[in-house]
Order: structure tokens, then C-alpha cells, then sequence
């Protein structure tokens, strides 16, 4: 069992707790048509049909707990926060109860594109979220109370420098917890005392004043007396000092970057929700850091699957989903089902078809039990497991489901796909389900079929 397999499964058997505590921002994200230049000055004319982003998604630490929302984790998030940012942290799955409402206003970071290419990003904040000094103390002091008496599990502390950390306040109050700090501005002093010091390659630089990576450790660990020290470096990997040593990871695959926006957020969800479970800093690390290379291939900050994860290594298992992984998606999926006893070329002709109407296939596969009755009890040849397996090796299949009914109706209740692909021999036999967008045949391939197949190898096998 690889690493990641053994985190994955230690995940869904036990239930774990992280507290993050962090600056709160917003990532905005807007679509415009920038065909044209201003004749006023050299730019481009950005056009929309009005100003409300398209996409609004929690960012800072917002985004380190968004990060877990699809792992067996229990997040509570403690921040200052505006109205607006409760508004968006409330339509996420993020917890908003141990957050504080603020007069303030929480950085807002606008991001521009045409298409996929960004045109411009625009920060809106003040210092200070806006807040007199002694109104930003007041609140900062109330968090800082609230999350000493109440945080538990591994504690993530996320500084973006917005203004929520810059305070005399003593913020390692409860020494039994495991800290992970994500450093931004010094002095590093006010984080003397925590578990994990995590600076990214240039944070580590600015921080000591050093530029080789080793006496950048020694240097954070003389000073905070932390057990380990982890420095990210982007696409480079990793690297740091745990107290049996210096430690270096060095990716071995290339990644396609989409976007690098929250990676580091990313990053440090990954890390604590490993240590949770006590594995090993440099086997953490490396974790992480993989699940940071799915993360910078998406866009718009979206959280990390563990299937994504699982695909790393076993890109086969990777594919076996529950109805409830798709229910909520962000894609254009299609569904079709079968028996699949032989996996022959009229059926990938139908999921090559079926994938051409959408995003994402899904394949759905009979039982053992309900391919005995639809077929009678000398089918099927292959087992479940085997048939699944055969079809998850296809490229053309992104995720495959058994169903143990003899229809997969309560299945396409749950999933809802948008598409439903069957074979032309169903067309006047079936109407569109109602849990169902469209409903497409796809064209049969002339003399192949699992029965004709069968029927011609006994045929074979009796004259021989």
C-alpha cells in the first residue's frame, strides 16, 4: 500500500479535527470580453454585462479550509470577518461559528480574465482591514480568547499580513496542540514555540536574510525551538529539517500548471490533515506536495478530490466513485450503463460517443447478482470487481459505479447526470428520466456483442 493509499484509508476511518486561524480575503473572479483597445489609452476595453464576479470563493485561510471539504474532517475556522465574507463563507462548507464579525472590511482580490487569460487582478483592502488601532486590538483580542479556550486538534495558523496577527497577543497559549505556521511578515519571534514553521522559498529568504535553505532551517529552529522546518518550492518540491535531519523532495513528474493562486494554501491543509493522523514529516511533505500538483492544474481554488489524490498511484481504483462524489460538480457529466461481461469495440465506440457529449463520463456496471437475473445464472463470466476494473483502464472513462438494481434509476436520481447515452436498440423503448437533462443513442456497431462473442467461443471450443 503506497502512502497515499494508507492516509486515504486512515481518512475515511477516523474522523479528525483542525482549527484554522488566519486572514480572511475574498478571490473574485470575473469572465469579460476584451476584444478591442481603448482609444482614450493603450489597453484593453474589458466587457461585461455587468460588475458582479462570476465566481466567489473564500481565499487566505478561507481557502485552507476549503481545501478539506472533501476529506473526513471536522474544520473550525477562527478570522475576523465582514458581512460580504460571511455571505460567501456561508454559501462554501466552511463552518463560519468561531469567526468574528468585524466593522472592518476583508481584502478582496479581483482577477479579470478573457477566457483563460488573465487580463488583470485588482486588490481592494486598507491596512488593517479599515479598523482604527484600538478597534482591530479589541477584536483581535476577543478572537484570541475565543481560540484559546476552545481549539483543539492540529492548528494551522495562516498570515497573509492583512493585519489579523500584528499584535503583541501569544498565540502558541496552549503548547499541547500541534502548530503549523504559514508565515508571511515578521518578526518570526511572536511564532516561538510552534510544531511546524512552513515559509515558501521566498518568505524563507526574506524572513532570515539567508539563502542557503540549510542555514535557513537552523536559523528558524535556533529561534522558534520548532521540531521541524518545511520550505516549499514551487514546482522544485520541497524542502527542510525534522530533528533527525535535513530533509529534500524533488518531485519526479512535471505538473501542467493552470494557476499557482492558493497553492500554498493547498499545501498546508494537506500537511495538517496528515500530521492528524501522525505520519511522518518528510512522508507528509511529499503527500502535500502531490496534492498541490492537482490543485495548480484547476482553477477558481477548487478543492482537491481524494479519487485526484488516489489517481497519483493507482490511477485505476482512482476511478471507482459513489453517486455522491458526483452529485455536486462543476462539469458536464454523462452516464451510461451495462454489463460489460467482454469488454469488445461496440462497447468503447458507445463510450467514445457518450464522451463526446460532455465533460466527464461515468460508466455504471451491473452486479453479479442482477446480471443473473437479467441474463441467467451462467452470466456473468467475469465478476464485478474485474469488469470495473477493465473499464476503468479505458482513457475514455473518468469514473465507474456499480449498481446492484436491475435499473440504475435510484443511481440517476442521486448523480442526476446531465446527459444519459444508451444504445439505438433502447430508442422508442425509453423515455427521458426525469432526473435527467437530455437523452442521447449512440449508433450500434453492426455483428459485435457480448452474446454473439460468447455464443462463437463455445462454438469454437466444441469443434476443437
Amino acid at each position: 500500500m503506497t502512502d497515499i493509499e494508507t492516509f486515504l484509508e486512515m481518512n475515511d476511518s477516523t474522523r479528525s479535527k483542525i482549527t484554522v486561524v488566519g486572514d480572511y480575503l475574498l478571490d473574485e473572479y470575473f469572465h469579460v470580453l476584451a476584444d478591442r483597445v481603448s482609444p482614450e489609452f493603450p489597453i484593453p476595453v474589458m466587457l461585461s454585462s455587468n460588475n458582479a464576479p462570476n465566481i466567489a470563493v473564500p481565499g487566505g485561510a478561507g481557502n485552507v479550509c476549503r481545501q478539506m471539504e472533501q476529506f473526513n474532517v471536522d474544520v473550525e475556522f477562527y478570522s475576523l470577518i465582514d458581512t460580504h465574507g460571511f455571505d460567501v463563507l456561508n454559501s462554501s462548507s466552511i463552518s463560519s461559528k468561531s469567526c468574528i464579525l468585524m466593522e472592518g472590511k476583508n481584502p478582496v482580490k479581483k482577477r479579470i480574465y478573457q477566457d483563460n487569460f488573465p487580463l488583470c487582478r485588482w486588490d481592494i483592502e486598507s491596512n488593517n482591514f479599515g479598523l482604527s488601532n484600538e478597534s482591530l486590538i479589541n477584536f483581535q483580542r476577543e478572537l484570541h480568547e475565543k481560540f484559546c479556550k476552545e481549539a483543539s486538534g492540529v492548528v494551522i495558523f495562516s498570515d497573509y499580513g492583512k493585519g489579523l496577527f500584528n499584535s503583541d497577543l501569544n498565540w502558541m497559549c496552549n503548547e499541547d496542540l500541534l502548530t503549523i505556521v504559514d508565515p508571511k511578515n515578521g518578526p518570526i519571534e511572536k511564532w516561538k514555540g510552534c510544531s511546524i514553521f512552513k515559509p515558501n522559498e521566498k518568505e524563507a529568504y526574506e524572513l532570515s536574510g539567508l539563502k542557503d535553505w540549510q542555514k535557513q532551517c537552523n536559523y528558524f529552529m535556533s529561534i522558534l525551538g520548532c521540531p521541524a522546518v518545511v520550505i516549499t518550492r514551487g514546482k522544485k518540491g520541497v524542502v527542510g529539517k525534522t530533528l533527525n535531519g535535513y530533509f529534500q523532495y524533488t518531485p519526479e513528474f512535471h505538473v501542467p500548471c493552470e494557476s499557482v493562486i492558493g497553492a500554498g494554501d493547498c499545501f498546508a491543509a494537506f500537511l495538517a490533515m496528515t500530521q492528524t493522523h501522525c505520519i511522518d514529516v518528510v512522508k507528509s511533505v511529499e503527500l502535500a506536495w502531490k496534492a498541490g500538483s492537482i490543485y495548480v492544474q484547476e482553477k477558481h481554488n477548487k478543492p482537491v478530490h481524494p479519487y485526484e489524490l488516489l489517481a497519483i498511484d493507482n490511477p485505476i481504483k482512482a476511478k471507482f466513485a459513489s453517486p455522491y462524489d458526483l452529485k455536486d460538480r462543476d462539469f458536464k457529466l454523462v452516464m451510461t450503463n451495462g454489463v460489460y461481461d467482454f469488454c469488445h469495440f461496440a462497447h468503447i465506440s458507445t463510450f467514445e460517443f457518450a464522451k463526446s457529449k460532455g465533460d466527464r463520463l461515468v460508466v455504471l456496471v451491473n452486479s453479479d447478482e442482477s446480471v443473473k437475473r437479467l441474463k441467467g445464472n451462467t452470466r456473468p463470466i467475469i465478476p464485478l470487481e474485474q469488469r470495473m476494473k477493465m473499464i476503468a483502464a479505458l482513457d475514455v472513462v473518468d469514473y465507474v459505479i456499480p449498481f446492484y438494481e436491475d435499473t440504475p434509476n435510484d443511481i440517476i436520481k442521486i448523480i442526476q447526470p446531465d446527459v444519459l447515452v444508451k444504445g439505438m436498440d433502447w430508442q422508442g423503448k425509453m423515455e427521458k428520466p426525469e432526473n435527467v437533462n437530455e437523452l442521447c443513442f449512440a449508433p450500434l456497431v453492426d455483428g459485435i456483442s457480448t452474446t454473439k462473442i460468447i455464443d462463437k467461443i463455445v462454438k469454437s471450443y466444441k469443434i476443437l
